[in-house]
């Protein structure tokens, strides 16, 4: 556990600092918003272990907008949280192609990871 957590601080690092670098129109990763993702990360981790449920990393991206994507992806589910500017969250649920049909989304704090997780790991086995 105590490597995952490492793991996910060292790629968060290089999000950030990948952000700070290229910064040609980009706007960087601010360290508020960098410590919120840090914090909510773990929060979320602490929630799923609690509940006795194995915890799996997150793809740990930035679209250049100074905002950070945490995804778990599976071959026929996709839960992506979205933390805009260290304060909002937002998720997106995703089991298909259609818009209406096959997605949900919404805000979320970090109290309500756990259902979300659920339906994720739902007859899911990481390959």
């Amino acid at each position: 556990m105590i490597d995952d957590l490492e793991k996910e601080c060292k790629t968060l690092t290089n999000v950030v600092m990948r952000s700070r670098v290229l910064t040609m129109n980009l706007i960087p990763i601010s360290p508020r918003t960098e410590q919120f993702t840090l914090d909510l990360i773990q929060n979320f981790r602490i929630q799923i272990v609690s509940a006795n449920h194995k915890w799996e990393s997150p793809l740990i991206t930035s679209e250049g907008n100074g905002d950070i994507m945490l995804e778990w992806l599976s071959t026929k589910r996709r839960l992506s949280i979205h933390i805009i500017a260290g304060s909002a969250v937002e998720y997106l649920k995703s089991w298909g192609f259609h818009i209406l049909d096959n997605m949900e989304d919404g805000i979320i704090s970090d109290a309500q990871i756990l259902p979300h997780w659920l339906w994720f790991k739902e007859n899911y086995h990481f390959e």
